[in-house]
């Protein structure tokens, strides 16, 4: 897997603070996620498919000891990265393209959510190597931001995130300085979410309230370049890349 590994294993918690106890059943599900999914990549050999790897996912996940997946698997190669939510999970795997894999599994009912990003050929083109950066750079930039100081939300995380991808867009030469307004159509998505015994735990919690010690959420900035989209560089047509991470919140830090 070519992300790097995480400076601590975040655990999964719903949006309100939990006593310690539930956080210890709750990490198992964001380790047992990551390690399934670079199990995962090790099966992505010549002949396979996204669904084998979907399935290789939820073995791995269940043997790790959760019991069942949180939601559906996501297995997107090639153009289908560049689709939200893609769910054919029935193509072919191609050695040059990237592989999107946005999947978790539930363990002791509190739920992962994790993407991880990888090229199937095992190395990088140089295109994909810079647009994969640009969405590394935003996603530890936004964990390092994310404390539980009184005045940092999702909201102003998501703020500093399209701020950050139109800079990094900006240097790729795809946007220009100008141009912030057109980040959200290649990044049309929201920096994160809460996390706890559901995915999306709890919807109807704002994201504009305070970040407390304990809340937990996902860091999941991403880039998304349509094939077919004539106001792109050619360079970049057709890759897609999220890193999506699950973090718990300190006073000082994530």
């Amino acid at each position: 897997m070519p992300r790097r590994t995480p400076r601590r294993w975040p655990a999964a918690a719903p949006a309100a603070c939990r006593p310690e106890a539930p956080r210890r059943r709750r990490q198992p599900s964001s380790q047992s996620g990551d390690k399934a999914a670079a199990s995962a990549a090790a099966a992505a050999r010549g002949g396979a498919t996204e669904a084998l790897l979907a399935a290789r996912f939820e073995y791995e996940t269940r043997l790790r000891g959760c019991g069942r997946l949180a939601y559906p698997c996501v297995v997107a190669s090639g153009v289908r990265a560049c689709t939200l939510h893609y769910m054919h999970n029935n193509a072919l795997l191609s050695p040059g393209d990237l592989l999107l894999m946005d999947a978790g599994g539930s363990f002791g009912g509190y739920s992962a959510d994790i993407t991880r990003t990888w090229p199937l050929s095992g190395t990088f083109t140089p295109e994909q190597r810079d647009v994969y950066s640009a969405v590394l750079s935003v996603n530890e930039a936004c964990i390092a931001a994310a404390k539980g100081d009184g005045g940092t939300s999702i909201a102003s995380l998501h703020h500093l995130s399209l701020r950050l991808t139109h800079e990094a867009l900006v240097q790729l030469g795809v946007l220009g300085p100008g141009e912030a307004r057109r980040v959200s159509r290649y990044y049309p998505h929201n920096i994160g979410h809460y996390l706890g015994l559901d995915v999306h735990d709890t919807p109807l919690a704002s994201q504009s309230q305070p970040l407390l010690p304990g809340m937990a959420l996902t860091v999941e900035p991403g880039l998304y370049f349509p094939p077919d989209d004539p106001q792109l560089p050619a360079w970049c047509r057709g890759i897609g890349v999220r890193i999506e991470d699950d973090i718990v919140i300190g006073s000082d830090g994530a």
